[in-house]
Formats: structure tokens, sequence, C-alpha cells
């Protein structure tokens, strides 16, 4: 078969469609593939009927299915092109992603064919489009590259816009991922905007989707800068007005520029317009009842209606009226989230509201409902990178349920019971929002090895398809796969899952822990959660009886904390003076918190579960100029309680050189050389692997072989942040994953000495995740880690580890308490903190 690519696909035209039709049905092409290319070509296809455009593409679907070894290859890129088409206007109708991912594997397939610039452009708003709805980070990365290839075309017209815009939406998407390439991707995508919607002056259609691009970036920036800037608002504003002017009503365009017009009038209540707030709510309203219902546009709406009604109600100005209001637009948009993310806001919107509204309880299963879909956001079944960025976007927000159970629990009249009950499920929220990657992996491991006594081949079953999740989202795979069929996985895996939770006794299969499940944490002490949060900072004290005290810190804000972590990484940088971090440590935190626990004994023991940037900072060495501050506590740190109550069941084992795993790469190009790696590892265990010997398998067979011994580790390490499951230790013969060890049978060591850079710090850009080695290791399984905060230099490790050693043959396998020790050793020995500071111990 073949046809007149001259004659291909054109705007609709009588005299063109029949000419277009004869050549098609000369090279033999069935007469209701010609009708159904004729109708995906025709003018307003977007306001045909669905049936017949349904019908239309299942036609040449089956077509193409049929005959694609008779076609030649420009009838399948004609055949892609009215497909792509097709599944594109399908998708507009009912949002089912698997129309978009036949649009983009039919453009996909034209790009490779010959990169012409429409399909460039097509593919581009599609992939990112995909991005929003689903996800898939590696779509985001293509479509800035295809965008990027449209707006150098050769053939592209300079006056043309269409290319720069999808630029800038990719961009714009892009700019909302952590980490310095936010800043130039937001102000690229804002230039390319600005000029396109200036030059599409007198083309109304090209004008109205740069201006709702533009718009959209114009607010995120607004945002970030609390809304201050009246010039930029005022622009944001005048470019709203025209496109509600411009747009045709009742479309979902027109919805979508209406909910954002309420956003940026409702900002200019901040600078007095006495009109505002109920200028915002008028137009909120007509965005809501103007969306098509159930479509992508009404999700839009929703949320900026949410944000008016909420912000109308936390003024105390809203009517009864607006108050229902309301919660009907907040329990339609839970209804309608169609994305862990989508879900986290709503019910993180409905929480609020039910908060303010003193609906405790219901905040609090709102609540749950957020943490369950962040939780998703940590699982496998999302591709590379979204694990992270999703975890960041939601960061700000982990310390709002402490903040509000512990100001319900202050006020005057709440019972006593009541207080304590507030109290105690604001540790628990606070706690299970923390670790959200490393909490599924953990439970995950204990329930498996149950379910694997009582069934085996569900057990496996589930093994597997996870394990082919994971293989799939892995960075080296995750350009080459396919969204539908990560997607198809997911949902094999939610299947057996269900099957899992229907069994007796796996009820709370991958289910969180309840506040009972976190009280052995405390057992041997008390544990201290303490971080700055959205409004006040606290400790929340867990005793060993179970009840739960709070101490409020009204110096610790996150900007505080920020302050001190850049202070504290300017004096490692400069001259290494900690004294003033250390005191800040003391006089903000640790102070009042030792003051409330009211400690005696001559070395008591504290365990402390630091939150966001906090995690950075030495709490443990804290003390104010000329006073023994935390000199005389034994202090242990934990990335949850809830892996710390794990921890604290394992009984202690004692250090024996010969049952102790040591392992050295003391140069491994192009990484920094580590000279005295060798003879530290051998003060450690009496047969280390080094040199050509610190091979991956050779650690994992030893550590087979060991699993209630000692594991000391001298060579460098490198953090993935995009799954902790690929974070690596850099050996002799190549990288060994953290996912390889977690795959070990059995039970894992004791205790790890991890000697390395920064070993115990949590990158900042992971938020609230607390994802240092240290946290890692000890969520595989190891009760007890010995880390360091940041770098110290080679002979002041080396002379550590002997110290630390010569402690813990005395101690009986008291880590914690070997650690002390070898600290104080190091402080007369050592004058500055920077050296005898950096140490910790994760675990009870």
């Amino acid at each position: 078969m073949t046809a007149d690519a001259a004659t291909g696909p054109q705007q609709a035209d009588p005299d063109l469609d029949r000419r277009y039709a004869a050549a098609l049905t000369a090279a033999g092409w069935p007469p209701r593939a010609v009708r159904a290319v004729l109708l995906l070509n025709a003018d307003g296809l977007d306001t045909r009927a669905r049936a017949e455009v349904e019908q239309a593409v299942a036609v040449l679907e089956e077509f193409l299915a049929g005959y694609a070894a008779t076609l030649d290859a420009t009838e399948v890129d004609h055949l892609d092109h009215h497909l792509a088409q097709g599944h594109r206007v399908l998708f507009d109708r009912t949002d089912d992603l698997a129309h978009l991912d036949r649009a983009v594997a039919h453009l996909e397939r034209r790009v490779r064919y010959a990169p012409w610039l429409d399909p460039l452009v097509d593919l581009a708003f599609l992939l990112a489009c995909r991005y929003d709805r689903a996800h898939h980070a590696p779509d985001l990365d293509r479509a800035v590259e295809l965008a990027r290839q449209a707006v150098a075309h050769p053939d592209r017209d300079p006056d043309e816009t269409l290319a720069e815009i999808a630029l800038a939406q990719a961009l714009g998407l892009r700019a909302h991922r952590p980490g310095p390439q936010a800043t130039a991707d937001r102000a690229e995508a804002l230039l390319l905007l600005n000029s396109a919607y200036a030059r599409a002056e007198g083309r109304p259609e090209l004008r109205a989707i740069a201006g709702q691009h533009l718009v959209v970036n114009l607010t995120y920036v607004l945002a970030q800068g609390g809304f201050a800037d009246t010039d930029l608002l005022g622009r944001a504003v005048r470019i709203s007005s025209e496109l509600v002017a411009g747009l045709e009503p009742r479309t979902p365009g027109h919805a979508g520029a209406l909910g954002g017009m309420a956003m940026l009038t409702l900002a200019r209540d901040l600078h007095g317009d006495p009109d505002a707030v109920r200028a915002a709510r008028d137009l909120a309203e007509q965005a809501v009842a103007q969306a098509p219902p159930g479509s992508w546009a009404e999700l839009q709406v929703l949320l900026s209606s949410t944000v008016v009604g909420e912000y109308l109600i936390g003024l105390q100005a809203a009517e009864p009226a607006d108050v229902a209001a309301a919660q009907r637009v907040l329990d339609r948009l839970v209804a309608l989230a169609p994305t862990p993310a989508h879900r986290a806001f709503a019910h993180t919107a409905r929480a609020q509201h039910r908060w303010l509204l003193a609906d405790f309880a219901g905040g609090i299963a709102d609540w749950e409902q957020r943490l369950a879909a962040l939780a998703t956001l940590a699982g496998p079944q999302l591709s590379v990178g979204m694990q992270a960025q999703g975890l960041h976007t939601h960061e700000v927000l982990d310390g709002l349920p402490a903040t509000v159970l512990l100001a319900a629990a202050e006020q005057a009249g709440t019972p006593p019971e009541l207080a304590r009950q507030y109290r105690r499920e604001a540790l628990r929220l606070l706690d299970r929002g923390r670790g959200l990657l490393l909490g599924r992996a953990l439970a995950l491991e204990a329930d498996l090895a149950r379910l694997r006594d009582q069934d085996e081949e569900l057990a496996d079953g589930f093994e597997r398809v996870s394990a082919e999740l994971d293989r799939r989202t892995a960075p080296e795979a995750a350009l080459r796969a396919d969204p539908r069929a990560l997607r198809e996985l997911a949902g094999r895996r939610e299947a057996l899952a269900a099957r899992i939770r229907a069994r007796p006794g796996f009820a709370t299969f991958l289910a969180p822990p309840a506040f009972a499940d976190l009280v052995p944490a405390a057992a041997h002490g008390p544990v201290v959660l303490v971080g700055a949060f959205v409004l006040r900072g606290d400790a929340l004290i867990l005793r060993p009886d179970g009840e739960v005290d709070a101490v409020p810190l009204p110096g610790l804000t996150p900007e505080a904390v920020d302050a001190a972590a850049d202070a504290l990484a300017d004096q490692l940088d400069g001259d290494g003076d900690l004294g003033p971090v250390l005191a800040w440590c003391w006089d903000t935190v640790m102070a009042p918190v030792m003051a409330r626990l009211a400690l005696d004994g001559p070395v008591p023991r504290l365990r402390l579960v630091p939150t966001g940037r906090l995690a950075l900072l030495p709490l443990h060495a804290a003390e104010p100029e000329g006073a023994r501050g935390m000199r005389d506590t034994v202090v242990s740190y934990a990335p949850t309680v809830r892996h710390l109550a794990r921890a604290a069941a394992r009984p202690p084992v004692a250090w024996d050189r010969r049952r102790t795993v040591g392992l050295a790469v003391s140069h491994r190009p192009p990484d920094a050389p580590l000279p005295a790696a060798g003879r530290e590892v051998a003060v450690a265990a009496a047969r280390p692997l080094v040199g050509a010997e610190a091979t991956a398998q050779n650690l994992l067979r030893a550590l087979e072989l060991t699993p209630d011994g000692h594991l000391h580790l001298c060579c460098h390490a490198e953090y993935d942040r995009h799954g902790v499951e690929n974070t690596r230790l850099r050996l002799a013969d190549g990288d060994l994953t953290v996912g390889a060890l977690n795959r070990l049978p059995g039970q894992r060591g004791y205790a790890a000495f991890l000697s390395g850079c920064e070993t115990a710090a949590t990158g900042a850009w992971l938020g609230s995740e607390p994802l240092s080695l240290s946290a890692v290791f000890h969520a595989l399984g190891f009760a007890h880690v010995v880390g360091a905060l940041w770098s110290i230099p080679d002979p002041a490790a080396e002379w550590f580890a002997r110290a630390y050693y010569d402690r813990l043959a005395a101690c009986g396998g008291d880590v914690a308490r070997a650690l002390h020790l070898a600290v104080g050793d190091a402080r007369a020995r050592y004058e500055e903190p920077a050296v005898w500071a950096a140490f910790t111990h994760t675990g009870p």
C-alpha cells in the first residue's frame, strides 16, 4: 500500500477531503478506515460526539494493527497523526490516562519517523500534561528536550509562539522540583511566556494559551514572595481579567481563568483592598459552577475555591453559607483527586478546614488519609525522582497536626483526659509523617516474614511484583519505562496487598503503627521528638509509662534552624569555631527539654528524634559557654520513634574482633583517597576486607555469616535522591546499593560504624525525610549505628576509632555509652568541637 504524502493530513476542506479519500481508497484502504480518517481530520473534532470519536479511533487502531506489515512508513505516520488527535480529544473528554498514553505513543513514533515541527510541539505538550497527571518524572525532561528542538526547528516561523509556550509549560512544571535549577527554569519560563503573550496580540487562541500559562507562573512567583510585589500582582490580575473577558463562558479554559483570578483577587486583601475577599469568593463560585463536572478543569478550580474558602474561615469572615459551601467544595475535591499528590492536598485542606471548626477527630481522620497518600508517593509505583520531590513538596506541613493538637490540649477548659489524648495523637501523627521512605520498607520486611510462614506463594507473588516495580523505576531503567506498565504493575501490587489484608492477622498490612507500638521505644528512658513546626516549635517527650509531655520552644522557628544550620556550615568551612552554634542548640532546644525532664544520676540517657534541618545540628553536644551542657548525658538519635521501638527489642551483643565485618577502600578514583582506612579497619576486625578483597560479594557473604555481629565500613558512599534503595557504597569492584543490602536474608548485624564523610547528616533537599546513611543502616536492621555529621581529618578519625573500640570492649555491647566515653576522650585530646562533636549514635 502507498499513499501520496502530498495528500496527507490537511486542514478540513471538502475538495481536499475528497482528494484525500480518493488517494487512500486507491492505496487499498478499506472504506471504514477512510471514513474514520476523514472524521478525525475534520474541523471541530473537539465538538464531535464522544461515541463518534471513540468509534473512529477503534477502527483506525484495528486497521493499523492488522495491516501494519503492508503499510509504508508515510501511511503509518498519517495514521499516527490521526490517532494521536483522536486519543487526545478522548483524554480531554474523559481524563482517562490510557488515552493520553496512546496519544503519546503515536506521537513518539511520528517523531522517530521524521522530527517535523508539529509532532515535536504536540508531544512536548502531551508529555508535560502526563507529568502533571501521573508524575512520571522522565516525561518532564523529555518534554523540555523536545520543546527546545521545536523552538530551534528550521521550519518554525519566528512569529509562531506555540513551541515557546510548550517549552515554558515544561520548564514551569520542572521549576517545582527542589534544587538550584528551579530558579533558572522559572525565569526562562516567564521570559518565554511574556514574549509569547505580547506577540500573540490579535490571535486570541494563542494569546489565551500563553496567558493561562503566564498567570500560573506569575502566581507561583507571587506566592513565593508572599504576594508582596504589588506591581507584579497588578499585572497578573490584569492578564487574568483579559483572559476571563476573551474566553468563551462555560468552557474549561474560562472556568480555569476565573479560578486563577479568584486567587489573585484574594491576594489584594493583603494590601488593604476592602472588597477583595468577597470578590474572590464570587469569582470562585462562578468558576466552580462553570467547570465541566468530573473534568481536570473542575479539579483545578476546586483547588482555587478551597484556598478562598479557607481564607474566609481563617479570617472569621465566613457566613454559615460560606462554611457549608467550603465543605461541599472540599468533599468534591477529595472525591475527584486523581493522584497521590492531589489526594494529599485535598485531605490536607479538609483537615485544616475541620480543625478551624474545632472538629479535631475529623481533622485527624483526614490527616491519616493525607499520610496514606504521601506513603504512596514513597512507594515504588511512582517513577524515579517523584518520591523525594513529592515528599519535599509537603514537608512544610509535617508539623501541622502537632501545632493544632497541642494548642487544643493547652486550651482552658479542655478535659485532662482529652488533652492527654491530643498530645499522644500529636506525637503519633508527627512520627508517622516522618520516614515515609524508610517506614514502608520497615513494615514490609516484618509483615512479609510473618506472611511467608502462612502463605509462601502469596508472599513470593507480592515480592516479585514489588521487585519488578523496583527494577523498572531504577534510575538506569526510568527513561525507558512505560507509564502504562508501571500503573498496571502498581495495580497488581495493590490487588495482592488487598488479598494479604483479607487474611486473618494481616488487616494492618503496610499500615502505620498505633501509639501503643511506639511506647516500647521509651522502655529504657525518655524519647524526645523535637522540631520547628508551622506556627511554633515544640519538643514532645514520650515517657516509659506512655505519657507524652509537650515542651514549648518559642525560639525554635524554621528560620532560626536554617540560620543555625547555615552558621554551622560556614564555621566548618572556616575557622571551625562551633561555640555559638552549640550555645544556640543549648539555649533554644536542649535547656528547656532538660529542665522539663529533670533527669538525675551521673550519666542520664536521652534519645532524640529531630525533624527537618534540625537533624543537621549537633544537639548532643549542646552547651553554653563555660557550662557543661549535655556533657553528662548519653545522647542517641533515631530517624523515627517506630524505628527506635524495633531496635530497643534486640539484646546487647558484645564486640568481638573475630565476629566483626570490616571493610576499607583506601582509594577508588575519582573519589578522594582515605589513606588511614586500612589501619582504622584493622582496629575493629581481625580479618578485614581491604584492597581487592573489599568487594560487594565478599561484604554480603560476610554479613550473612555474622547476623549478630558488628560492622565497620571505611569507604565513600553516594546518596541517590531518586530513592533510598539506590543509595550506594563505593567498593573496590563497583557500587553496592542499599537495596542489595536489604535483600540479605535473616537478621542484620547488631552495630555498624560508618567511617566516612557526613554519614549521619541528612540531605537538606529531603526535608523531613530522615535519610542519612546512619538512618538507612538503622532501618536495614542494625540496632546501633555510629556516624559523623561532617568530615573530620583522617588522623583524627583513625584515633577516634581506636578510642571507641577500647571503650566498647569494656562496655559489654553498650554502643551508645562507649561512644559517649570515646567522645569524652576526644574532648581531652582535641580542643576543637569540630572533631569530637561530629560523631553520633543512632539507636536505643
